[in-house]
């Protein structure tokens, strides 16, 4: 059962904490702090231990509480009373910055004397003797004061206008001795607040009193010990350094807490579920957890084709627009991330209305108070999305087009707001958009403008203007998966965000009789569906439920898809398998069942054939036959692929199937086997298999001319992977669109005639010298892949409908005009050729037979290799099978320099094969425009490889990134303690992702971890050394920077090492 959930911190969902270590982080040079509070250990006297090692040990109130509800990790909990203060002593400085985390209670404490009268009236964060300087505010209200006690009066710096309650922010203040004034001889002072990161306010102040010396007393939370003054809420990580940090200093200590860090998921809205709420609006909920509920006007509805699940529908001209409350905080630098898909209709609607400029996300307040609206730019070509910061006026929006998402189709759009922390524009941002993972605009260093925090409890407006649901700035179109994070996300993770979480699943429930099993997920290589592709996500396994008795189920290794887990009693155990990143997560469950073991069962059977053979890189289907007795009760029979032996690594998809295609690194003989596991027993048969390399070793990209893709990874989407030139016709959105593909986006023509894609390239070909018109090529080979489904409902009448061409030389078309055979079938059309010595050839066409099962509503995978020079060798590829020519005849093709077409016909007269058939029952001319949907075309230059066409119809994106193939590690049985012995390993990778090479990480996962010691954990070969005797399991982790594979697990059994003597 697949479920949805949501974690709220990216620093908690990092790929795996094994390699966390191997990465290394780069950034701003931290001094040690003079004094830290941490809060991580505590004395034997109760005192918070100084964490920067200088002794200033923090000695607490009577009332004050250490708790585990840190910003990150523990805190100090005052409750406002006179026992709640802490203090510590350290010398007076010049310079210095003091750093802290607070979450304030909503009220403050009252604490009065005997009349009646208000004591608490100015609760203290910090008052000190620590060179004279003071934290306070006004009792219940937000704001925050720094004051100079050192002065006489003493000064008062209202540094933080808004510090919101009930919610955890950074504080920070900077104070630099500037020297002397000349006149006075008065101390100059610089002081400058920071709130989460963010310059709020600077100063300068002359201070006409000595600076203190020597070692002073300060007191947090509190104006003194037992004070009447005292604050209520939460303190963390609380650093005092004797020098005024940079900005970016100050940012890096906000962002890295006690050491974990990073911008968290604030606000989503999936848009799967709507309910009414009585006043005929909507209410859709948020997946988070922070309770900003969404309202949806009256007119909104949901659309079931969302890109993930269903989507808000924006449709019509009053009732639209979702409305939602912000967090109990303000929000900076931020990340704003949803799918769009903006409607063909959106100038139908307008029409009606002056709506220029339709609202995707409004974020303005009415009256200052800063804020950000991503903008529909109708005005500019309609395809762009722009943004427009608080104040920024016209000025922003001449900046226009930054996001390119085109109609009909869905995009993922991501704005990123990126805070500068260095040179002369400090304290600016700058924004970057995204499309599908990849940036499409980032406004240069002359684009900087003041980022204006937007304030707590903010109202946004998605899909209309803060004028309300009837405003006139609604966007036409749909939304799904609106993200709202808190920071800035990287490049990085942008595309992760697109990529979505890779499908899992944690298999079928099973039986077992014995006290352990083993869990067995699956992991993709992309998220559910066909929109995206790339890998993102990190798997664990938890205990959902257990029966009594058995609540201490142990997971061995829970980050691992395959993992072994204790049953301590029988009964049925749930567990889940989760993938998560980026605040978002998705599980599966699976029941595990412990019975008695059934003396009645007999073991599974498994049979396969012997041996098999397969050439790169196209992968062997492999089938098993396997059955049981159904026994034991309930009957669950599991089967599992592994590599036995072999040169290379091996991937099996899905590796849980009895009939899973096996792809291989490279050629040689290998051993694979099928496993078969009815819970209490075991069967297993072996296949030989004999892979071959390709004829001539190429690599698909080898060759390969030209690549339409046509999913968004890059803008247009119909630009040529290869050469970087877009189409050249663009859709209309009425004869010609975008539709959903066999993964991400397709091509779609309509019309009945001159509807179609010009590319606006021809075929890589070069001319034959010795011919004076209709050139030869001497390249002798053109490969054409593509993906085409057939709409069943079209209402066109066609025959030779173009998949490509290009007029008066080469076609691959559908339903091609010949015997009543081929109807329905496939043609490849060769045509206008002369001899060296001037001779017409005319033209050929080759036929091929329909498909046994029909591309109609189905994806189907074509390939056409083409025989340019001669003619004499084509052939046709149906889905990775070769199909057998029905008709006889060849032709040369020429070089024409028409451009190559896509999806139709650029000719609607009845000049046959360069134009239209006559329909000899209505008089008209029948279409030539393709009946549906065409996808992933790509041209090669050469004669493809029967293993690379039939790799090409198992995988439409063909290079998903595979997880490495780890070898069963050479770990020997036996080891003596404090002896070293010899660890190595073999892993295989698909060198994805580009430029990436495997990092190890080897680990032990028994109890005794402590006793043992790798020579270099990080090497795939390094040295095991047990300082005690015991069984010891060793694991080895191999990752490849984005996906993580774990090795069988190998116990050592170390014993205790004999005494030598020696006799003479």
């Amino acid at each position: 059962m697949k479920r949805q959930t949501h974690s709220s911190s990216i620093g908690e969902i990092c790929l795996a904490s094994v390699f966390m270590m191997m990465a290394g982080v780069a950034a701003a040079s931290l001094p040690e702090p003079m004094a830290w509070f941490a809060m991580n250990e505590v004395g034997e006297a109760g005192t918070v231990i100084d964490a920067s090692g200088n002794g200033r040990d923090l000695t607490m109130g009577a009332n004050v509480q250490i708790v585990d509800a840190g910003r990150y990790g523990r805190a100090l909990k005052f409750s406002g009373t006179p026992a709640d203060w802490a203090r510590f002593t350290c010398p007076a400085v010049t310079n210095t910055t003091i750093t802290f985390w607070i979450n304030r209670d909503a009220q403050d404490s009252s604490i009065t004397n005997a009349s009646g009268t208000e004591l608490n009236t100015i609760p203290y964060l910090l008052n000190t003797g620590y060179s004279g300087f003071g934290m306070n505010y006004a009792r219940n209200t937000v704001g925050v004061s720094f004051i100079d006690q050192a002065n006489n009066p003493q000064s008062n710096f209202y540094a933080f206008n808004t510090v919101a309650r009930s919610a955890w922010h950074h504080i920070a203040i900077t104070v630099e001795h500037a020297g002397t004034d000349t006149v006075s001889g008065f101390e100059i002072l610089n002081c400058t607040s920071y709130l989460d990161g963010f310059f709020q306010k600077s100063i300068v102040w002359t201070n006409n009193a000595a600076m203190r010396t020597g070692d002073q007393t300060a007191t947090i939370g509190n104006s003194g010990a037992g004070s009447n003054r005292p604050t209520s809420g939460l303190m963390s990580d609380i650093r005092f350094y004797d020098q005024a940090l940079t900005l970016a200093q100050v940012v890096q200590v906000a962002s890295q807490g006690c050491g974990v860090g990073g911008p968290e998921l604030v606000m989503h809205w999936p848009f799967d579920e709507m309910t009414a709420n009585g006043d005929g609006t909507f209410a859709t909920p948020e997946a988070t957890g922070s309770g900003a509920v969404m309202t949806l006007g009256k007119n909104m509805t949901l659309a079931d084709d969302g890109a993930i699940g269903k989507a808000a529908c924006f449709r019509g001209t009053n009732g639209l627009g979702g409305q939602a409350t912000s967090i109990s905080r303000p929000i900076y630098e931020f990340t704003a991330a949803c799918w769009v898909r903006r409607s063909s209709q959106a100038h139908l609607y307008d029409a009606l209305v002056d709506n220029p400029y339709p609202r995707l996300f409004d974020g303005f307040a009415s009256s200052g108070g800063g804020g950000y609206c991503i903008f529909d730019d109708l005005a500019g070509n309609g395809r762009g999305f722009s943004l427009m910061p608080a104040g920024a006026g016209t000025t922003m929006k001449a900046k226009s087009l930054h996001a390119l998402c085109d109609i009909d189709v869905w995009s993922h759009l991501v704005m990123v707001t990126r805070y500068i922390t260095e040179g002369a524009d400090a304290g600016k941002g700058i924004v970057d958009f995204y499309v599908n993972g990849e940036p499409v605009h980032s406004y240069t260093i002359h684009d900087v403008f003041d980022l204006v925090p937007v304030t707590a409890d903010r109202q946004f407006w998605f899909g209309n203007s803060t004028g309300g649901y009837d405003a006139s700035r609604y966007f036409c179109g749909e939304l799904d998966d609106f993200r709202i994070y808190d920071g800035a996300l990287s490049s990085n993770e942008v595309k992760r965000v697109y990529r979505g979480l890779a499908a899992i699943s944690a298999g079928q429930d099973f039986t077992v009789t014995g006290a352990s099993a083993v869990l067995a997920g699956t992991v993709g290589h992309q998220a559910e569906g066909t929109l995206r592709k790339g890998y993102a996500g990190a798997t664990d396994w938890s205990l959902v439920s257990a029966p009594e008795g058995g609540e201490g189920a142990a997971i061995l290794q829970p980050e691992a898809a395959q993992t072994s887990v204790t049953l301590p009693v029988a009964g049925e155990y749930v567990f889940r398998f989760t993938i998560s990143d980026l605040g978002a997560a998705t599980s599966d469950d699976i029941t595990v069942t412990r019975v008695a073991e059934d003396t009645a069962n007999a073991a599974p059977t498994v049979s396969l054939a012997a041996s098999a053979t397969v050439t790169l890189p196209s992968p062997l289907v492999l089938t098993a036959t396997v059955s049981d007795d159904d026994r034991p009760a309930p009957s669950a029979l599991r089967t599992r692929w592994t590599k036995t032996s072999g040169p290379g690594g091996v991937w099996f998809e899905p590796v849980d199937a009895a009939s899973p295609q096996a792809y291989f690194s490279v050629g040689g003989t290998y051993v694979l086997t099928c496993r078969a596991d009815d819970g209490q027993a075991q069967t297993a048969a072996d296949v030989t298999v004999t892979v071959a390399d390709a004829a001539d070793g190429a690599a698909l990209t080898n060759g390969l001319t030209h690549c339409w893709t046509l999913e968004g990874q890059t803008l247009p989407f119909g630009t040529d992977a290869v050469t970087g030139t877009p189409l050249s016709s663009t859709p209309d959105y009425v004869t010609r669109i975008y539709a959903p593909g066999s993964l991400g986006n397709g091509i779609r023509c309509m019309g009945a005639h001159l509807s179609y894609f010009n590319t606006g390239l021809v075929l890589a070909e070069t001319k034959d010298p010795n011919m004076t018109k209709n050139w030869w090529p001497l390249e002798r080979y053109q490969t054409v892949s593509a993906w085409i489904k057939i709409d069943s409902a079209d209402t066109n009448e066609v025959l030779g409908a173009n998949i490509l061409m290009m007029p008066m030389t080469l076609g691959i078309r559908y339903d091609e005009k010949g015997t009543s055979a081929q109807t329905g079938g496939f043609c490849i059309h060769q045509q206008g050729s002369t001899t060296v010595d001037g001779g017409s050839i005319g033209w050929a066409q080759y036929f091929y037979p329909p498909p046994a099962v029909s591309p109609a509503d189905r994806w189907m995978h074509i390939c056409a290799v083409v025989d340019r020079r001669y003619g004499t060798d084509m052939e046709m590829w149906y889905d990775g099978v070769k199909q057998t020519r029905l008709n006889s005849g060849s032709c040369p093709g020429r070089m024409s320099g028409n451009t190559i077409l896509l999806g139709g016909h650029s000719r609607a007269d009845g000049n046959d094969y360069n134009g239209c058939w006559t329909n000899a029952v209505s008089g008209d001319f029948y279409s030539r425009t393709f009946p549906g949907v065409i996808d992933e075309v790509r041209i090669w230059t050469r004669k493809l490889s029967e293993g690379e066409i039939r790799y090409l119809a198992a995988n439409p994106v063909i290079d998903p990134n595979r997880a490495p193939a780890v070898d069963v590690p050479d770990v020997p049985a036996r080891a003596v303690e404090k002896r070293v012995t010899a660890l190595t390993a073999v892993a295989f990778d698909d060198a994805l992702p580009a430029g990436e090479a495997l990092r190890y990480a080897w680990r032990v996962l028994s109890d005794n971890a402590a006793d043992a010691v790798f020579g270099d954990a990080a090497a795939r070969e390094t040295t095991f050394t047990a300082r005690v005797a015991g069984a010891y399991k060793i694991q080895l982790a191999v990752s490849d920077g984005e996906r993580i594979t774990y090795s069988q697990i190998c116990t050592v059994e170390v014993t205790v090492a004999g005494t030598v003597f020696s006799l003479r």
